[in-house]
């Protein structure tokens, strides 16, 4: 579990370097250029950067290390996929939003390298949670586990969908708000379906 840490927690820092180099780590940096916007998100100040750090990467090297080997190589390609077109789709108003709002992660309508690099981190992060909740055994999940792991994915999504508009706007728009609706009650969904099949006495 150590080591699958440490990878994730590097990749991470790796964002935070590239950020650094780009000019748009800190609201310093930002500010300091000669054309700097008004309005922008730095890496710094982005919620969700510090919920993949202290939240998102130890729930993955649990999930890697506890249950990884249940899981179906063909299974787990087919979800990679539609991890990666659903996140595409996901990150298309972001692009857009970053004409007007540039961030660390997307500017002009194009992404930044490291807004590259967290495509990726999102569709491996979310092609292993979907692992976890569909296709791993429910004789090898325990009802705490899934109630912990829904707690702290919750916890992530919040922070990385509203705190950023509040960071950016002072207030946080319908858009967000819809947007962290129903990824939460989706994921509220996937939990109760696993603790439905989940024996009691699986604690």
């Amino acid at each position: 579990m150590l080591q699958y840490i440490v990878i994730l927690c590097l990749f991470i820092l790796a964002e935070f370097a590239f950020a650094y180099w780009d000019g748009f780590a800190f609201p310093w940096q930002v500010r300091a250029s000669p054309a700097a916007p008004e309005v922008f998100l730095d890496f710094w100040r982005h919620g969700g950067m510090w919920g993949d750090f202290f939240i998102i990467n130890p729930l993955l090297a649990y999930l890697l290390s506890a249950h990884s080997k249940s899981w179906n190589l063909g299974t787990i390609a087919i979800v990679f996929t539609i991890m990666a077109l659903t996140g595409a789709l996901l990150f298309i108003p972001l692009l857009e939003d970053s004409r007007t709002t540039p961030s660390a992660f997307s500017r002009d309508g194009l992404l930044t390298v490291v807004g590259a690099m967290h495509y990726v981190y999102f569709i491996i992060s979310t092609t292993i949670i979907t692992m976890f909740y569909l296709f791993t055994p429910v004789q090898s999940i325990k009802r705490g586990e899934v109630i912990v792991i829904t707690v702290c994915v919750l916890a992530h999504w919040a922070l990385g969908v509203l705190e950023p508009a509040w960071v950016v706007h002072g207030t946080i728009h319908i858009a967000a708000k819809l947007f962290t609706g129903i990824g939460s009650t989706l994921l509220l969904g996937l939990a109760a379906r696993l603790l439905y099949h989940i024996p009691p006495t699986a604690n």
